[in-house]
């Protein structure tokens, strides 16, 4: 059993870390958007079971560094030098760019409304070509050690926020990684609260106050949820 992980940032180490506690080591490998998934040293595996992209790029001034990033990649497994049972992308809730109100959840359709929400719905595209199972996991805004600039409550006054802590999320993607049975192919992930003037309110359409709020702004709807 072979996993990959691409990215060993913040996230991607308490992942990595989780995944391990639980038996299953990922490699750490590169991705080039030329040459696809690389290895520094040693061999590349040709089968995987779980390829994980948790990945950050660089983004050119007025552009995405998602653009392109997993053409190689694709380019491996169509020429079959790749074998991926599962391929999982963290994402980011920035594909909802075009939906200014209501709500969305993970079934809503996007559509690009800047470079950054373009280059996340290609990347997400590109995913799904990789692997018989794929899942792709928006994450909002993460929280908690290392990710202490976004403060949802005290940035919750001119509009609604959404948050995870990421320990929240690491426990939730490595799970979804690792799932026995096939995983959602699309999962949003926030810590089920929404935060709007400095309160956290439970994400619930029902919630007369809610509902009026949707109709001004942008409100999500997860599928997963976790608190540290």
């Amino acid at each position: 059993m072979t996993d990959v992980i691409c990215g060993r940032g913040r996230l991607g180490q308490r992942i990595a870390a989780a995944m391990t506690a639980a038996g299953r080591t990922p490699l750490s490998l590169r991705i080039d958007p030329q040459q696809g998934l690389v290895a520094s040293t040693g061999a590349l595996p040709t089968a995987i079971d779980c390829l994980l992209i948790c990945l950050v790029p660089r983004h050119p001034d007025g552009g995405s560094g998602w653009l392109g990033l997993l053409d190689g990649l694709c380019a491996q497994v169509r020429r079959g030098d790749l074998h991926i049972k599962r391929a999982l992308l963290v994402s980011s809730t920035a594909v909802y760019a075009s939906h200014a109100t209501g709500w969305v959840d993970a079934a809503t359709p996007v559509t690009p409304e800047s470079p950054r929400s373009a280059g996340l719905i290609e990347a997400e595209q590109r995913t799904r070509e990789l692997a018989p199972e794929t899942v792709v996991a928006r994450l909002a805004g993460i929280t908690g050690p290392g990710y202490e600039r976004y403060d949802p409550v005290t940035m919750s006054m001119s509009q609604p926020r959404h948050a995870i802590d990421v320990r929240a999320a690491a426990s939730i993607l490595a799970t979804l990684a690792m799932m026995p049975s096939p995983a959602p192919a699309c999962a949003l992930i926030t810590d089920g609260a929404i935060y709007w003037q400095g309160r956290a309110l439970p994400a619930s359409a029902e919630q007369p106050e809610l509902m009026a709020l949707s109709q001004q702004h942008r409100l999500m709807r997860p599928s997963h949820t976790g608190r540290p």
